[in-house]
């Protein structure tokens, strides 16, 4: 019910290292026949923004009565999620309504940006980042607006997905480099209320490749997250981003970091479709789950994550 959100803690070192332990096991163990999305505290509001560059964004945020407004103020933390290489915003509003529902605001823009001379499409970059906050500080200090005052802008996570999660590791480095960021828009400063970061099908990584497309080594970029918490979410049967490229990634980054995998989870886990239609890549692989619980299981890692890397009201 209303006012029975998940509370957000630190951990001392030990604690974390052994409880990211039996985090990262617990999901490579478990059995997933009638798994169901974590529970809801708050009905969940849904509204279209132009974020200040003129981006629109979705913002899914827990459904607060003007009158308890005075009780939840600058209690909901945002989390801005960067959407995969050509992927629309409204294929994430499943998970993002479950991530809201626990009590966050999810901010999802819908970047369009130039790619090539003539042609835009739809790209995340850093400066969506910046721009979603920008956007929110704007709504938590409009009275006309659902998210005035109950909006904590000083507490910051990112969600990436496939190319959006490069982003998001970038973003927590504070590294601005394209493609994963625009330099017509000047550098890119992270966010001091940047603490948490998860990356679903994504990595930061050089490989080889032999003849054949198959890989054979991946050496890590150099990605100083300090700071900032690091969740690396693999699908184990993702066609697109192979999870070597996850394991590569995931010593780079700096602690406290894991890496779940989920079985059977292929690379469009957290969308609202096994494939979001063209001109998004094709999944070559076959997902063993079906869609509700490949949603269910990235949106349940994600808040555990949240709450154990936010801090404490």
């Amino acid at each position: 019910m209303v006012g029975s959100r998940r509370f957000r803690f630190h951990l001392p070192a030990f604690a974390l290292s052994v409880l990211l332990l039996m985090f990262a096991t617990q999901s490579v163990a478990r059995g997933f026949p009638g798994f169901a999305p974590e529970p809801r505290d708050f009905q969940v509001i849904v509204q279209t923004i132009d974020l200040p560059d003129g981006t629109p964004a979705d913002v899914y945020a827990p459904d607060i009565p003007r009158g308890l407004t005075s009780k939840f103020e600058d209690r909901l933390p945002v989390v801005v999620l960067l959407q995969g290489a050509l992927v629309d915003k409204d294929f994430y509003s499943e998970y993002a309504q479950i991530i809201a529902g626990n009590g966050y605001v999810v901010v999802v823009p819908n970047r369009e940006r130039a790619v090539a001379p003539g042609y835009t499409a739809l790209f995340a970059d850093v400066h969506a980042v910046t721009d979603a906050i920008d956007g929110m500080v704007v709504e938590d200090t409009d009275p006309g607006s659902p998210f005035f005052r109950v909006t904590d802008t000083a507490t910051v996570a990112l969600i990436g997905h496939s190319f959006g999660g490069a982003v998001a590791i970038d973003a927590a480095a504070g590294v601005c480099q394209p493609p994963f960021c625009d330099p017509t828009r000047g550098p890119f400063f992270q966010p001091p209320g940047l603490k948490a970061a998860v990356a679903y099908g994504a990595s930061r990584v050089d490989c080889q490749i032999d003849k054949d497309g198959n890989i054979i080594a991946c050496t890590p970029l150099s990605r100083d997250t300090s700071g900032v918490a690091v969740l690396l979410i693999q699908g184990v049967n993702d066609g697109i981003a192979d999870p070597i490229k996850a394991d590569a990634t995931l010593p780079e980054l700096e602690s406290p970091h894991a890496l779940v995998q989920i079985p059977g989870a292929t690379h469009f886990a957290l969308c609202n479709v096994a494939q979001p239609p063209p001109p998004v890549t094709v999944e070559t692989n076959v997902s063993e789950l079906d869609q509700q619980t490949a949603i269910a299981l990235v949106a349940e890692k994600t808040l555990d994550w949240l709450e154990m890397n936010l801090e404490a009201d």
